[in-house]
Order: structure tokens, then sequence, then C-alpha cells
């Protein structure tokens, strides 16, 4: 090896034992439910921790980790065969935590930018039931905040909102030179990178300094808005962990900084951290979609759920209000005298059905008797709207604008 590169790794394993050293607790605590546990217990459980929130949780405290993003697609770090720190051969990296080792980004930024193809929001996942979950909570007056230690903006895309929300590892939302620490346009970044125009370089005058999304690099310091944690959890009524080892740090610390008077509430795949150590600790072991659709249920919640999942879905295969859309009359396609056939084409879709649209609007070319059509459809085929509408065709293509169904 050569001796930069050992010198680099020492350095950067020193930094990660001093400040996000993954650190496994001792499995001293005695555990009080773990996913071995029956049925009934679980369903006891998650009745229990379904009452405590409707009837006296207001200020829930939520930390988030990977496994929150697995059942969308998105690997975890550490899982052996299946992690992402098993699968970065492809990189020829001298160790895999490298990728994301500011050390390293500043030798060979290609590694990280290659990778961070894949990982842009929106690019490739979406959120998953357990992330709607979370903006529910925030619909109902329940949430306080959301603690994530995932940088895959999936939070923010299920509509967290911002002040709800501390991304403790970073996030794509924006980007920084690593040297001068100049913001730049997170949205031209991320188009630099998904075409592989890297590395970004930084455009202040004299700087040489490289560009990247303000994800947390091990060498780096976490978002001073962690720290105000410290602020909110004498506020919290219900501490909220969902599939994190919480082995990592400081962000582990927050599940032991609540009062110990506060319940705590764990779903994941087995206790993990220091729970099953207070008696008003529960821990809902299994698969964290299966948990959450049943705790969902025992809320009474499950219309509100699938409303906001199918929202989400509506919103992420049409192109923006009023844009990319043409109304085409089509000749001979009638029928009673004064109607034509109408098909509004929307720009950039795909294939979808029973998929709501209201207030599509035609403007025509020649004739005032179809200036403002305004239609109200309820489902869009493939090739667009077929409807009919109280004119006469055109001799051309109008122009059409629509809104979304609420």
């Amino acid at each position: 090896m050569q001796p930069c590169l050992l010198t680099l790794r020492l350095v950067s394993r020193f930094i990660r034992c001093s400040r996000w050293c993954a650190v496994r607790r001792d499995d001293q605590h005695s555990r009080r439910w773990s996913s071995s546990g029956s049925d009934k217990q679980l369903s006891q459980g998650i009745e229990s921790v379904a009452s405590y929130i409707k009837q006296q949780a207001s200020n829930i405290l939520v930390m988030v980790g990977a496994g929150m993003s697995t059942p969308s697609g998105i690997p975890d770090f550490r899982s052996p065969g299946t992690g992402l720190y098993d699968n970065l051969q492809k990189y020829d990296l001298p160790y895999p935590e490298a990728i994301f080792d500011i050390h390293y980004f500043m030798m060979d930024p290609r590694p990280f930018f290659t990778l961070a193809q894949d990982l842009y929001p929106g690019v490739n996942y979406k959120p998953n039931i357990a992330h709607h979950f979370l903006r529910l909570l925030h619909e109902e007056g329940k949430l306080q905040m959301v603690y994530t230690q995932n940088i895959d903006g999936l939070e923010r895309l299920a509509g967290i909102p911002e002040e709800k929300l501390v991304e403790a590892h970073g996030s794509f939302a924006t980007a920084s030179c690593t040297l001068c620490g100049r913001r730049h346009d997170a949205d031209q970044v991320k188009k630099a990178v998904v075409e592989g125009d890297v590395p970004v370089m930084c455009e202040a005058a004299k700087c040489k300094g490289k560009v990247k999304p303000d994800i947390v690099f091990f060498g780096e310091n976490l978002p001073s808005v962690f720290w105000d944690y410290h602020l909110q959890v004498p506020f919290t009524d219900l501490l909220l962990v969902m599939g994190t080892s919480l082995e990592v740090y400081p962000f582990a610390k927050i599940a032991d900084e609540v009062g110990r008077k506060t319940p705590r509430v764990l779903i994941n795949l087995s206790a993990v951290g220091s729970f099953g150590s207070r008696d008003n600790d529960t821990v809902l072991g299994g698969d964290l979609v299966q948990t959450v659709e049943e705790l969902t249920k025992a809320l009474g919640w499950e219309e509100k759920l699938r409303a906001l999942e199918k929202n989400y879905s509506l919103q992420s295969v049409l192109p923006g209000k009023g844009t990319g859309a043409t109304c085409e009359f089509l000749e001979g396609e009638g029928g009673e005298e004064g109607h034509a056939s109408l098909r509004v084409l929307l720009a950039g879709t795909r294939p979808v059905g029973g998929l709501g649209l209201s207030g599509v609007k035609c403007s025509g070319a020649r004739e005032n008797r179809i200036h403002n059509t305004r239609m109200n459809t309820r489902h869009l085929p493939a090739t667009g709207v077929r409807r009919r509408c109280c004119s006469r065709p055109p001799a051309a293509a109008a122009a059409a604008t629509y809104t979304p169904a609420q």
C-alpha cells in the first residue's frame, strides 16, 4: 500500500473512532421484548403504542436510520453481503469507507460522484409507507422533530417540513466548496453529477476547491443544527426510533438523552442500544413496513395514509401545473353536431391508469366557442385523455393547461 494511502487510512480511522465511531453497546441490559416474542405480545404492544399516540402524545421525536429506506430499495451500509460497503469493489477503493472520506475525496472524488449518480434523491428511489407515516404524524399535529441518519432525502420527498427535519449526516439539498465553503446551486451540481461532468469545481476566483453535496463525510463535523436536540428532548413526550442499529454516535446518544419518564418505542428487526433497560420501553420487532401498517390500522389512519401515498404518486408522474400539454381536436370523431372529440396529451408522463385530473383548459386558435373549454376527466391512458368538447375542431391543435386533481 502506498505510504500516503496508509497515512490517510490511519488518520481517517482515528477520526472515526473519536467522532463517528460505530460503537456497539454491550448487551448487558435485559430486554423486555424482542422480535422472538409472540404475535399476541406484538399486537398488544402496537395497540398500547397507538392508544398513547392518540390520547397523550403531541411532541413525538423520531429517530430514523438506514432500515427506514431499505424498503425503498436503498441498501444500508453495513449488512454483510448486501450492504453498500460490501459492494464497492468496482470503485477500486483502498477500504470501503473511503468513498465517504473527505481526505480521500480531495485526492480522488470520482468514486463518490459515480455513486452519487444513483443516490441522488428522486432519481431512482421514492419514499415508502414508513416515510409517509412520518408525514401523517405531522399532519395530525403529533410530530415534534425527525432526526435522520439517512442522506437519501426521502423524508423531504415525503413532505416533512424543513423546520421539522434534521438531517444529521447532511443532505444533497445544498452544495458547498470543500476549500472556501462557498455555497453553490445544488440543482446545477446535481445536473453535473448525473451527466458525469465531474469533478465540480468552485466558481470563486482563485479557488480551486472541489464542490460536493453537503452530506457529512468522515472527517467533517455534523451540522450545527443537530446539536439543538438538547433543546428538543425536554419537551418530548414520545421517542420513536425506526430502522437503526443505534451504533453510530453521536446520533445514537439522543435515545439516551430523553427523560426517564418519556416512553420510548423501537420499530426494528431486533432490540438495539439501551432499549429494554427502562420500564416504559417498547420494542416492536419484525418487518418495519408491516409494523407501520399495523400501527396505522390501530390508529385508524389507514385512509389518510393511503391518500398521502396516492398524492405523492400523482405528483411524481405529472409535469408541473399548466405546462407540457397539447389539446388535439380529432377530425371525424365528433358525434353530435357541435361536438368534437378532444384528446389532451401531457408531455413527460408515463402510462398510468385511473389518474384523476380536473379543470383541463383548452384554448382554441380559430373559434371563440372553444376558448377556455373546461373538462373534468377521470382517466389518463397511455395516449392521453379523450373526451368530447362542445365545439367544432379547429384546423390545428390548441394549447392546453391542466390542474392535478386534489
